[in-house]
């Protein structure tokens, strides 16, 4: 994938959290032509586009309406024919009991309040809650595939709190990931990143993902900032 999509479809720390894209390949169903796949909390359209891209008929959804900036990106690369758009609350959607193969996010879960509004209903609990909606309306084998801001290390802690960035998130755990989806059959996860590549410099930013890689094989995994997931119900 040239880097121009690359950005298209990740948008932010590029070079972290693009690794999650061959995680979900090896959990992606395989293509029949009546596969039902939503994404949620889709905002400008980078999962969809990724997954038109392949092939793949998908249903782009947002909280709020579909951005103009989503559709003007699927124009762009010429899949809108095999994108369709909807509104869709996590909480609450419009779907039947074990319906979709598959739904895809990115950075969603430990941002969903229960009430949009009130940033208290951002809890453990009501993130539970969504978790088990999204699990509702899979199909039996359907998947649900993620990628979510974790804890991290103490120097992610600290980096947070003194940037103000630990008042609008739930930054999850380990462990708070295995009871968030304990209703699924089974659940795999892999966390990568410590050194964030969100600088100006994109020569910088590519030397950062690379040295996760290495990071990544001997550092605790608690101390990783993001994970890639696959929930099989």
């Amino acid at each position: 994938m040239n880097e121009a999509l690359l950005e298209d479809v990740i948008e932010w720390d590029v070079p972290n959290w693009s690794g999650v894209l061959p995680f979900w390949k090896q959990h992606l169903p395989d293509k029949q032509n009546d596969l039902k796949i939503l994404t949620i909390g889709e905002r400008n359209g980078g999962l969809s586009l990724w997954l038109a891209l392949q092939g793949y008929a998908v249903m782009y959804s947002d909280v709020h309406e579909p951005r103009e900036e989503a559709i003007a990106l699927h124009r762009k690369y010429g899949v809108q024919d095999i994108i369709s758009y909807e509104q869709v609350d996590v909480f609450s959607m419009p779907y039947e009991d074990n319906s979709l193969d598959a739904i895809v996010c990115k950075s969603v879960i430990g941002g969903l309040k229960l009430v949009y509004k009130d940033r208290r209903t951002r809890t453990l609990e009501n993130q539970k809650k969504a978790v088990e909606e999204i699990r509702r309306v899979l199909k039996p084998g359907g998947v649900f595939l993620g990628a979510e801001n974790m804890k991290g290390s103490p120097l992610h802690h600290f980096y947070r709190k003194y940037k103000g960035l630990d008042k609008g998130w739930r930054y999850l755990s380990l462990e708070e990931l295995e009871y968030l989806f304990s209703g699924f059959s089974k659940l795999e996860s892999k966390q990568f990143g410590f050194l964030p590549s969100t600088t100006s410099l994109k020569g910088l930013n590519k030397i950062a993902g690379r040295l996760n890689v290495l990071l990544a094989l001997c550092l605790p995994a608690s101390w990783q900032y993001i994970s890639f997931l696959s929930a099989l119900k």
